[in-house]
């Protein structure tokens, strides 16, 4: 809600909205964070330069952690506190689980991932419109998509995993109906760096 929003960037920047003012939280590295994301106001994490995650419950000093393959990781979600994914450079793919350990995960691919969006079938994509599938504890798996979408995809959003959009370089937008990736025109030349919607 509008009194739990969290920021990040370079130097280890992390900040936090009451919906009145933001404060500065420690956040336990001086690395560059990238994303952060929430199960709940008490098990947060957000992601940066060479591997760093730090977690956090709430306002308190977060802590750091550097999990193999310590590549620097761009974009985290998850569906709960104890099944997050986080992706970035060389194909990269870690995920928390029940255990609370991070642990990497085959993408079978050396591209670099931007984005990832979890749920019950996670998704992950990155450089060259190569965007890959996991459904439940199965192994990640690539898909196919249009010639259209090879662009470098720097956003997943939807709200469920038949109803997603990918977003990125020269202005592509991507749009996945739960059987085949669609290309849907912009009209825009240069990168989309952010996307949301509302369900319904």
């Amino acid at each position: 809600g509008m009194n739990d929003i969290w920021l990040t960037g370079p130097g280890g920047n992390l900040l936090h909205g009451d919906g009145n003012n933001f404060q500065v939280i420690m956040s336990g590295t001086t690395s560059a964070l990238y994303r952060v994301w929430g199960a709940s106001a008490n098990s947060s994490w957000a992601v940066g330069d060479a591997g760093v995650i730090s977690a956090g419950k709430g306002t308190s000093p977060w802590t750091s952690s550097l999990p193999a393959p310590m590549k620097t990781l761009r974009d985290i979600s998850g569906t709960t506190a104890q099944d997050v994914f986080a992706v970035g450079e060389g194909g990269t793919i870690v995920h928390l689980d029940r255990t609370n350990m991070w642990t990497a995960q085959p993408s079978g691919t050396t591209v670099d991932l931007g984005a990832v969006w979890a749920g019950s079938t996670s998704f992950a994509a990155g450089k060259g419109g190569n965007i890959l599938s996991k459904a439940g504890s199965g192994a990640w798996m690539a898909m196919a998509v249009p010639a259209e979408l090879s662009c470098d995809i720097a956003v997943l959003w939807g709200p469920d995993p038949s109803d997603l959009w990918a977003a990125g370089s020269s202005g592509c937008i991507g749009y996945f109906d739960g059987t085949a990736w669609q290309v849907s025109n912009s009209g825009a030349k240069s990168a989309l760096q952010g996307l949301w919607g509302s369900s319904g």
